[in-house]
């Protein structure tokens, strides 16, 4: 929770609202979104992802940089390391 309280205070309020709109409109797109579509809105949010393919099951996410400030406020998400998170099982 400190860890929260404290990315949100370092991040200028304007930053976050920004990334909290384009990430509600890029929900409305992903909707009606292509496959393809659907390829290019993700790279807009993160550097990387990687999955396991054997279980087909997202095991890290490294969103961009004016994103992870709103993926710090996720409870269910575990930071790895600077930027990446791992979801767990």
């Amino acid at each position: 929770m400190q860890a929260q309280q404290n990315a949100l205070e370092s991040v200028v309020p304007e930053e976050v609202d920004a990334a909290s709109q384009t990430l509600s409109g890029l929900a409305d797109a992903w909707e009606i979104a292509t496959l393809s579509e659907r390829s290019e809105l993700v790279k807009i949010i993160f550097d990387e992802i990687h999955v396991d393919l054997g279980v087909r099951k997202i095991t890290k996410l490294q969103p961009k940089l004016e994103y992870r400030i709103l993926f710090d406020m996720f409870e269910t998400l575990q930071a790895l390391d600077v930027g990446a998170y791992r979801i767990p099982a």
